[in-house]
């Protein structure tokens, strides 16, 4: 697979780019490649949210794009190498989230606070 090329532009908080024409990879894809069925999606291969590469993009329909993603995510580890089988989403973003790490970081504030309140 060749090289990812980075669009430009504001990224949302998902990491797309989004553009005044739309989403950058979509805009890519049609000018680049012909119009996207109606319905359709635009897939990464790559999974690098901000790539550009038509090499790199398909159009799918969204029940094999959601297959796609569901499949990534029940393998995928988190940056700190846990398994994200017992992953949870986050009630205020909706993002998934790493247990393990969750635990660990409300065990870290919970000794930073007790050594501020003991002091």
């Amino acid at each position: 697979m060749s090289e990812c090329i980075p669009g430009s532009g504001a990224r949302d908080d998902r990491g797309y780019i989004r553009t005044a024409r739309g989403m950058a990879h979509r805009v890519a894809y049609v000018e680049q490649v012909g119009p996207i069925p109606d319905g359709y999606h635009v897939h990464h291969e790559c999974r690098n949210p901000e790539c550009v590469n038509v090499e790199h993009l398909r159009a799918l329909p969204p029940s094999e794009h959601l297959s796609l993603h569901s499949a990534e995510r029940r393998t995928e580890v988190c940056p700190h190498g846990h398994s994200k089988a017992d992953a949870y989403r986050d009630p205020k973003t909706g993002k998934r989230k790493c247990r393990t790490c969750q635990c660990a970081r409300v065990r870290r504030y919970y000794h930073r606070m007790k050594g501020v309140l003991a002091a």
